[in-house]
């Protein structure tokens, strides 16, 4: 079962055409019902999954010392409120890429191009498939620490979490889309109605956010059991789940360090995105032979040379690694040289 309903009616085909005739998307040109959660979440039917944003449950009652005989009764109490705090937080987020998918997505699916929804949306669907099975997996798991680990680990989750690379990779687009749609007044009020409907605060860009700042919250959350559990049985595989997930934070601020570069802080660069060049390796200040110095960037396909000027970075080369050459330095200030390669004339 889909972790998502179509909760939304979209106007007729004929209803369609009478308002592009009158040029203008009607207030009510379509019907949007309000939120409710999916009963579709769970295909048990187990009542606990099922979370409102309103809950505080807590399943402190559910844990004993007996269920983590190493663990002291302080240690205890902190784990519970750490296992309570990732399973309440993980089913807020479920509910937030519900709210997008039936309050924004399907709605858009109605009224604009297939091409411009998946440009929006990005992978968000398969996201949320991830994640429900993800959240029960936590959930079934509440009261044994080691195998709440392991959903981090597992390849089912590695493959999961790697859909946020290409969902981290393409935010910028689908921020500029939105910006857009925002300057036309009948998209706005159709947007600012979608967000009526579903009784948000924030507005749609914040919401596609909403994936990036979930997945750089689990390295704090397995951090704090990580102090918790220190010289227990379970601290080694808190460890390798700490590893996995930070691992995917780290490559993620990653991206978001190279799209930052390129939006704000790199001037004069007119060449591909600077991600189709791969990850930022290093960024540091060298000396270069006839300059007052220049600022690197090395990327994993691309080494590119800016000059420092008002806390940004001016453009000034570029190279390839096949144009790359680069020989031992000659002296203690100078580890090794690099240059652009020149092919020898055959003779």
């Amino acid at each position: 079962k889909q972790w998502y309903q179509r909760r939304v009616r979209g106007p007729s085909v004929t209803e369609k055409k009478r308002k592009k005739s009158q040029g203008a998307l009607s207030r009510h040109s379509i019907i949007i019902e309000p939120p409710k959660i999916c009963t579709a979440w769970d295909p048990h039917n187990h009542a606990e999954l099922i979370s409102t944003r309103s809950e505080t449950s807590s399943i402190h009652s559910e844990l004993s010392v007996e269920s983590y005989v190493e663990l002291d009764e302080k240690a205890l109490t902190k784990i519970n409120y750490i296992v309570t705090e990732l399973i309440n937080t993980e089913k807020t987020y479920m509910q937030d890429l519900q709210d997008i998918v039936t309050g924004y997505m399907v709605p858009m699916e109605d009224l604009f191009e297939p091409s411009v929804v998946r440009d929006i949306f990005i992978n968000i669907k398969p996201i949320g498939d991830f994640h429900l099975n993800f959240l029960e997996k936590l959930d079934e798991y509440k009261k044994e620490l080691d195998m709440l680990a392991a959903c981090f680990t597992s390849r089912e989750s590695e493959e999961g979490f790697a859909l946020y690379n290409e969902f981290c990779r393409k935010v910028p687009r689908s921020l500029d889309l939105i910006s857009g749609m925002m300057k036309d007044p009948q998209t706005l009020q159709f947007i600012q109605d979608c967000k009526q409907q579903l009784n948000h605060f924030f507005p749609l860009s914040e919401f596609i956010h909403r994936p990036i700042q979930r997945i750089l919250k689990y390295p704090l959350l397995l951090r704090d059991l990580q102090k918790y559990t220190a010289g227990t049985k379970y601290s080694a595989c808190i460890d390798a789940a700490l590893d996995k997930i930070t691992g995917v934070a780290i490559h993620i601020n990653k991206v978001k360090r190279v799209q930052e570069l390129e939006t704000h802080e790199i001037l004069g660069w007119t060449g591909e995105p600077l991600l189709e060049y791969g990850i930022l390796k290093l960024e540091q200040a060298f000396k270069v032979n006839g300059t007052d110095g220049r600022y690197l960037f090395l990327f994993e396909k691309l080494l590119l040379f800016t000059k420092q000027k008002d806390g940004k970075y001016q453009y000034k080369a570029h190279l390839l690694p096949s144009d790359i050459g680069m020989t031992e330095g000659d002296s203690k200030d100078c580890k090794f040289e690099i240059d652009k390669f020149k092919e020898k004339k055959k003779t």
